[in-house]
Order: C-alpha cells, then sequence, then structure tokens
C-alpha cells in the first residue's frame, strides 16, 4: 500500500513539474493560422507572407495565412482575440487596432490592453508629409506660412485617422485652416497630390518614396523620432512642433490567457523569421525598421501609444474622424 502512494505522490509530483511545458511540448497541434485583417497585398500582408515560410520551418507545421479585410481591421482582429488561447491562430495587426481605435470605436468589441497577448513586434515605420511641388514651399514653416496666407484653399490627404490626426494637430500646432480630404487608400491620395488636386499628403513613407524620387512631390517633415536613413536631410515632424510624432508599427498577438511557453515558441519562430537576411533586405527596401522584440516590449510599445493617441484626440475635441 505504502509503495502505491509514494508512486502516486511521485507521479504527481511529476506531472506538477512537467505542467508548465507542457503546452509548448505539445504546440503545435497541427497548422497554424496567421489572420491578417487587411486584402492581400496590403503592407501587413506583406510582412505575414515574408514570415510564413520560416515560422513553419521552426514549428514544423504548416502556417496559414487568412486574410480578413474590414472595419479597418477591428473586426477580424476582436475575433482572434475572442478565440481559443492556444496559439493556433494568430494575428498581425497594427497600432490602429491595438492603440488608436480603442479611443474611437466604442464598439471594438475586445480591451487590447487587457485581452490580448502580445507576441512580437515585427517593425515600424513613420509617415511622411509631401506637398505638390507647384506649393511654394520648401520645409513645414514656409508650408504654414503659405495656407496662413492662403486659408480654406490647402488640402491634405490621408488614407486613415492615425495620417488625419497627425495633420489635423499640424494645422492645429501651426493655426492655420487646412481642410482634410479623406482617401480609402494611400494610391489614390499620393496620385491626387501628385496631379495637384490636393495640396499635400500624409501617408506611408514607403508608398510615397517613389514619388519623391521621380520629384512628382517634395517631402517636407517625417512622424519619425530620428531622420530617416533613406531620407536623411528631411526633418522630423516632432523638431518643429514637439512630441507630434506617428509611428506605423506591426505586432503578433495570441487572445489572452495563451500559455507563456507557447508566447515563447511563437516569438522565437517570428524572431528568426524577421532576422532572415532575405527578411531583413526586403523590410528595408519597404522602408520599414525591424523591431522583432519580446512580448513584454511589444506590450510596453501598445501602452505608450494608446496613450500618446489619448492624449492627441484630447487636443482634438470634436474632431470628426473621416
Amino acid at each position: 500500500m505504502l509503495k502505491h502512494s509514494m508512486a502516486a505522490i511521485a507521479a504527481v509530483f511529476a506531472l506538477t513539474i512537467l505542467a508548465p511545458t507542457a503546452p509548448a511540448q505539445d504546440f503545435p497541434k497541427g497548422p497554424v493560422t496567421i489572420v491578417v485583417p487587411y486584402p492581400a497585398g496590403g503592407a501587413t500582408d506583406f510582412v505575414a507572407r515574408l514570415v510564413q515560410p520560416k515560422l513553419s520551418e521552426s514549428l514544423g507545421q504548416p502556417v496559414v495565412i487568412e486574410n480578413r479585410p474590414g472595419a479597418s481591421g477591428n473586426t477580424a482582429t476582436a475575433a482572434v482575440m475572442r478565440g481559443k488561447p492556444d496559439g493556433q491562430t494568430i494575428v498581425l495587426t497594427t497600432n490602429a487596432v491595438m492603440a488608436l481605435a480603442p479611443h474611437i470605436s466604442p464598439d471594438l468589441g475586445f480591451d487590447p490592453l487587457t485581452q490580448a497577448a502580445p507576441i512580437t513586434q515585427t517593425s515600424q515605420s513613420g509617415l511622411l508629409l509631401a506637398i505638390n511641388p507647384s506649393i511654394p514651399a520648401n520645409n513645414v514653416q514656409e508650408f504654414i506660412a503659405y495656407a496662413a496666407k492662403n486659408p480654406g484653399k490647402v488640402t491634405f490627404g490621408t488614407g486613415g485617422a492615425p495620417m488625419q490626426i497627425i495633420g489635423e494637430l499640424m494645422a492645429k500646432r501651426g493655426n492655420v485652416d487646412i481642410q482634410h480630404i479623406p482617401y480609402k487608400g494611400a494610391a489614390p491620395a499620393i496620385s491626387d497630390a501628385v496631379g495637384g488636386h490636393i495640396s499635400a499628403v500624409i501617408m506611408q513613407i514607403a508608398s510615397i518614396t517613389p514619388f519623391i524620387q521621380s520629384k512628382s512631390l517634395r517631402p517636407l517633415a517625417v512622424t519619425t523620432t530620428e531622420p530617416i536613413k533613406t531620407m536623411p536631410d528631411v526633418p522630423t515632424l516632432t523638431s518643429i512642433y514637439p512630441g507630434l510624432q506617428g509611428i506605423n508599427w506591426y505586432g503578433f498577438f495570441a487572445p489572452a490567457g495563451t500559455p507563456k511557453p507557447v508566447i515563447d515558441k511563437l516569438n522565437a519562430g517570428i524572431v528568426a523569421a524577421l532576422k532572415d537576411p532575405a527578411a531583413v533586405e526586403k523590410l528595408g527596401k519597404a522602408g520599414e525598421q525591424i523591431v522583432a522584440g519580446t512580448p513584454e516590449e511589444l506590450a510596453q510599445m501598445m501602452r505608450q501609444d494608446h496613450a500618446r493617441w489619448g492624449e492627441f484626440l484630447k487636443q482634438l475635441p470634436g474632431l470628426k474622424l473621416q
């Protein structure tokens, strides 16, 4: 009887010791799905497909990408966060969903700060303010002065809420009237800026770079905290209006409650994929700075960005996001 009791206690003890690592040992149980809450061919989809083959190799299972566009990425991200916390389905989403949307979408369907398990930030980039060359301005100060002399006639186009907020704050800081023109994406906004139908555009750096190189648009400022390598002579907007920065970032998330060993295993595989030389080269050409950090670093970035966008919106009471 004593021998049987001791054996039972030993078995329980062994299970207790092994329990924390069991989720990672059993994971993944079949294919892992990366949900991209935007259309195929976009920037987020591009990052996911760079990670896909190496992550599959690391996990020893197929990695499937599922594009679920709609509601600016909110719907699909919320659905994943409400899913089973086993790491089998994760989402690659953006700061627009995880940091800004909670302030402007009361029906978001989840709280990013409490109902998401960060895995890793993949990369980040800034926005670029560029103008049609017909506008007589070579810097932000001259652009603001031109807008002051032409109230209501100067326009800027954007493809989303973060860009609109940056532009609205710039106009407010400069005490000028600049009209916002909303677009459904980068291409039509940039096309209208090149054609002179709008005065300026605020968009992702990678989207505008070819038009800067062809001199179809003139760059005035980037929204990063430091000048970027590809345009070292273009100043930061925050150097002119302190604190006015806007970083676009991408991050992998799982539902809250996903075991830490599973998160760590996903983190290791994704980080290794992002540090592959081919991925480094392709992301660099796309204007992205690779981060590939820890879950804790992504959680901190999300909290800081959430607070920053909240403060920005407080400075724009009554703003109607378009």
